[in-house]
């Protein structure tokens, strides 16, 4: 499964998405539809109240099968919420096996990180940036920052102006490719921004400028 010999109990993916999980399931002869020891939640970010239940139902033994599945796509995870999850990880009940699906692995503590597989997978299907990250690579700081409008000044269907943090997501995702490996302020900064952009408390917008300003300008 996931091109690996040996079936290891917790799965970071990035960048795929349900279908490829339930594709990779099959080839263990787990079927997802009507399964009783399947489990899946979609969230913005995922909270420690969720890690809560995450362990109450991993603690309970498989129903029909060898295994307890648990599916959980992000795009952001508490610092509190993978605190919870170490433990979980650290000693899972026999038959657990955990998926995250997220954009980027960046938004992982390296302790979390440290228990789990990385699967990075290229998925078109993947939400595209709503700015092209090569002209805004290119663009002046103060073009940057005027470039962010089409994100901090989304409306949602009831007409409220408020920051669309998916768009942003993608964004950030696209300029990190973008990215050479030697611009290690851009990368630290794009990093901190997907790892703060679900948080309640974090300012989509500061976290955009900052990115837009930690780039260094091409001549």
């Amino acid at each position: 499964m996931f091109g690996f010999s040996r079936i290891h109990h917790a799965y970071f993916i990035e960048g795929g998405d349900f279908e490829y999980v339930v594709r990779e399931l099959k080839k263990i002869d787990f079927v997802v539809r009507a399964n009783p020891d399947f489990w899946r939640l979609e969230t913005e970010s995922l909270s420690i109240e969720d890690t809560r239940t995450i362990r109450e139902l991993q603690s309970q033994k498989p129903i029909a099968g060898e295994r307890r599945v648990f599916v959980i796509e992000t795009f952001a995870i508490t610092t509190e919420a993978q605190n919870a999850l170490l433990k979980i990880f650290e000693e899972p009940t026999a038959g657990a096996l955990f998926m995250i699906i997220a954009p980027r692995a960046s938004i992982l503590l390296p302790t979390l990180r440290s228990r789990m597989l990385v699967v990075s997978v290229k998925d078109k299907n993947l939400a595209a940036s709503p700015i092209d990250p090569k002209k805004f690579l290119s663009a002046s700081p103060a073009k940057r920052i005027e470039m962010l409008r089409p994100i901090l000044e989304y409306k949602d269907r009831e007409g409220n102006k408020k920051a669309d943090k998916k768009a942003a997501a993608a964004f950030l995702s696209a300029l990190r490719e973008g990215c050479g490996v030697s611009e290690y302020a851009a990368l630290e900064a794009i990093d901190q921004a997907l790892f703060y952009l679900f948080d309640r408390s974090s300012s989509v917008k500061l976290l955009l400028e900052n990115v837009a300003l930690s780039i260094p300008e091409k001549n």
